[in-house]
């Protein structure tokens, strides 16, 4: 367990000790305060750093530790999987980005590193912030992400058959509880009066 400097878990905290040992974010582009200040679910904001720093297993960077047999996206089979290929230019992922994300068109953004992928969460296309609070829009990109990659293992473990439909119907329940949470907090913050300390009646105090 890995606990910040007030003895908490965090997402941040395990980043920390990663770049302890790793010195991954020194010379970065993505402005990490930011991604840890996301309204998101801590794993998603674990699952986007993994992805910041080029850590996930995709079978590009298996490809420069081991020997695989078969270094093409497990998707589409197209291309080798890179995260840039996988979460943005196979054509299962801009599938999906457009059915479930305000019809997003992948293949319009220019991402040459994960690093820009995640940049694009922090700081989505003003297109889309126009038709959803910004913070609503990381949301859903970055669940997105998410579902690419649980699609992407899905294959690669059950080798069941993609369910774009199911997928995109899973990002929107996801993103509905989530928001749904948010609210519930904002709203019984808002009630929770505040205490005050007031000091004892002296002439109520009886001393023997």
């Amino acid at each position: 367990m890995t606990l910040n400097p007030k003895g908490i878990f965090s997402v941040k905290s395990v980043s920390r000790v990663f770049s302890s040992h790793i010195n991954t974010q020194d010379s970065s582009t993505v402005a990490w305060k930011k991604l840890w200040n996301l309204k998101a679910p801590e794993t998603i904001k674990m699952f986007l750093w993994r992805l910041g720093v080029n850590a996930l297993p995709t079978r590009e960077n298996l490809l420069k530790r081991v020997d695989i047999h078969d270094p093409t996206c497990l998707l589409c089979q197209g291309c080798i999987e890179s995260p840039c290929h996988l979460f943005l230019r196979c054509p299962i992922a801009k599938a999906l980005w457009f059915s479930a994300c305000w019809g997003f068109r992948a293949k319009d953004v220019r991402a040459d590193s994960p690093e820009d992928i995640v940049n694009l969460v922090i700081k989505p296309p003003d297109a889309l912030c126009r038709v959803a609070d910004q913070w609503k829009v990381s949301l859903v990109m970055a669940l997105t992400l998410d579902e690419i990659w649980m699609m992407r293992n899905t294959e690669l473990h059950l080798k069941s058959k993609v369910d774009l439909r199911a997928s995109t119907q899973l990002i929107q329940r996801r993103f509905r509880e989530y928001v749904a949470v948010c609210s519930a907090s904002l709203t019984s913050s808002a009630h929770i009066s505040p205490h005050h300390w007031t000091p004892l009646l002296l002439a109520g105090l009886k001393l023997t």
